[in-house]
């Protein structure tokens, strides 16, 4: 006969318990037929033992629950996963002859992999998190480095499996409580994520971000608390380079990264610092959820592609605001089925060296702008087939690439995927440094310049600037003091009233006018003047023009329009307060 269950019928035994322990602690039965582990999930005392103890006969058709729970007894409990017999038995030996088999076939349950994580999250006000935006970011140039062909689906056509693994989801959703923890400064509850996942029919997944959350706040809060001083919170960073010629146009190649937390370590008891700059430097933090704990995981992180690429990208064009950056922190929390505040999360830190980044500006730079210079171009962004296949990346540690049936059958195997906008390298949305990015690159690049005793083109042109505006300063004096030189020709007199009546611009425009109609005719007379010390004169050389003079002196050249004489004879030569110019006051 088929026998209702209202809620969860039991519980999973551990590893270490046989049938026989485990029917005991919840029937008093003996262990002489197997049972189901389908059936239960995550309780340390079978939830029905108070109505198997009670005595069970052939004509009950539903079981009531006893109310008895596991350590973890806040969470809802996750229904049954499929359909399966299972077995009640009755406290003594002679009703456990007599079982009751349970028909379970017609239980619909709810399949958790087809539930939007993403939107889930977004209905979290202050969880929203997602990747950076607006560039080239370490998921997004993985793909490619490992095989370019598995980098045009996934970063180019950004497709993506249609249902996402549980795994994923259940990153996500912790990350999203982290932010929530962290964000909110203990105002906010971090299991506000794992009730949006039960509202959205998730059971399961909320209950094990609960108990990812309680392990890694039960074993790391308190030292969180006392030795953490949080710089930034869910924070993209990002950095420029080239500029490099990128569908036709040049334009500047943003390296993006979202990081965690940024924070500065502490001694407990020592003062937390202002927002902004750390003298102690600051630590990145990185989550990361995983089934166990051992040597190949701890093995992954060593030059790992994010962590090294967050780096560079911070170093680059971060490390003045925040401080040096001094490595990244990893915590690894474990996905189990009961809360551990000992073995249940791990922690690593993670160094950068100063290899690490010059490996990342001098191969995953090129990369990243392989990758966006290929995505704008139309001929590789319609055919999969211009781009290299690498065959040894086609089996990876967790099976088979997910693209292996895309690489084989071509567009006629897209219908199987979905496309992630927030995956795709698309290079006419590429964010652009503002000019203060600008000049900060070219101050820093100038200054590293002159540290290591390189001239490069922006030290080269700073220094030409300033020996063109002291070789133009000399021009204007030493033409200043010769008598029959245009200055001289004008008569303090004539802008007298100017000066008095209208305002400086004009009277440049005036003076500007005169020296030209008092130097008409004389377009093309060269003037060569030998200036400087009488033991090693210097030759200036100076030409008049229709629009001004052009002079040459000590290999360099400029031109000095009739304006700009004008703006320096009533500036320095020309003195309204004595109504005569500044030669003739001396003398």
């Amino acid at each position: 006969m088929a026998v209702k269950i209202l809620g969860l019928c039991g519980a999973q035994p551990e590893a270490n318990d046989t049938l026989t322990q485990w029917l005991t602690m919840c029937a008093g039965v003996d262990g002489s037929n197997t049972l189901p582990t389908q059936l239960h999930q995550r309780c340390a005392t079978c939830e029905y033992a108070n109505v198997a103890q009670s005595g069970l006969t052939q004509n009950t058709t539903t079981l009531e629950p006893a109310g008895i729970m596991g350590p973890d007894s806040t969470l809802p409990q996750a229904p049954v996963q499929e359909s399966v017999a299972a077995v009640v038995h009755k406290r003594d030996a002679q009703a456990a002859e007599n079982m009751l088999t349970i028909d379970l076939t017609n239980i619909k349950l709810p399949d958790e992999t087809t539930i939007d994580i993403d939107a889930v999250l977004k209905g979290v006000l202050g969880a929203e998190g997602g990747p950076s935006e607006g560039g080239v970011s370490p998921h997004k140039l993985e793909p490619y480095m490992l095989c370019e062909r598995k980098g045009y689906w996934a970063s180019v056509r950004g497709l993506t499996r249609k249902t996402k693994p549980s795994y994923f989801s259940i990153g996500s959703a912790f990350h999203a409580a982290m932010e929530l923890y962290f964000g909110g400064g203990g105002r906010r509850d971090p299991f506000e994520v794992t009730d949006a996942l039960l509202a959205a029919g998730a059971p399961e997944m909320a209950g094990q971000v609960k108990r990812m959350i309680h392990s890694y706040l039960g074993k790391y809060g308190v030292e969180m608390a006392a030795c953490w001083d949080i710089r930034a919170i869910e924070q993209q960073f990002t950095h420029f380079e080239g500029p490099f010629r990128i569908g036709g146009k040049s334009m500047y190649l943003p390296m993006t990264c979202r990081i965690d937390l940024l924070t500065a370590l502490l001694n407990p008891g020592q003062p937390r610092q202002p927002y902004g700059h750390h003298p102690n430097g600051v630590w990145m933090l990185d989550y990361k959820t995983a089934s166990r704990y051992d040597a190949n995981l701890v093995s992954s992180y060593n030059r790992n592609v994010q962590f090294r690429m967050n780096a560079y990208i911070f170093a680059k064009s971060h490390a003045d605001k925040w401080g040096k950056l001094n490595g990244v922190i990893v915590d690894i929390v474990l996905k189990k089925r009961k809360i551990d505040k000992q073995n249940g999360a791990e922690r690593l830190q993670v160094s950068v060296s100063d290899v690490d980044l010059q490996d990342v500006e001098d191969y995953y730079v090129r990369c990243a702008y392989e990758l966006a210079a290929k995505a704008a171009d139309a001929t590789y962004a319609k055919d999969y087939r211009m781009w290299d296949c690498n065959d040894a990346a086609c089996q990876g540690k967790y099976g088979p690439c997910p693209y292996y049936d895309l690489c084989d059958y071509g567009e006629s195997m897209v219908s199987q995927y979905r496309v992630a906008p927030s995956h795709i390298v698309d290079p006419s949305k590429f964010l652009q440094p503002q000019k203060q990015e600008l000049q900060r690159r070219k101050d820093a690049r100038i200054k590293q310049a002159e540290e290591a005793g390189v001239e490069t083109a922006e030290t080269k042109r700073k220094k030409n600037t300033e020996l063109r505006k002291e070789n133009k300063a000399l021009v204007l004096h030493f033409i200043e003091t010769e008598e029959d030189r245009p200055f001289h020709l004008v008569k303090p007199s004539e802008l007298s009233e100017a000066l008095e009546n209208e305002k400086q611009p004009v009277v440049r425009k005036l003076v500007a006018q005169i020296i030209q109609d008092r130097c008409a005719g004389t377009a093309g007379t060269k003037y060569i003047m030998m200036v400087g010390a009488e033991d090693a004169p210097e030759e200036l050389g100076i030409t008049y023009k229709e629009t001004g003079l052009s002079w040459q002196f000590r290999s360099m050249k400029g031109t000095l329009s009739w304006s700009v004489l004008a703006k320096y004879l009533t500036r320095h030569w020309w003195d309204p307060a004595t109504n005569e110019t500044s030669s003739a006051s001396r003398k």
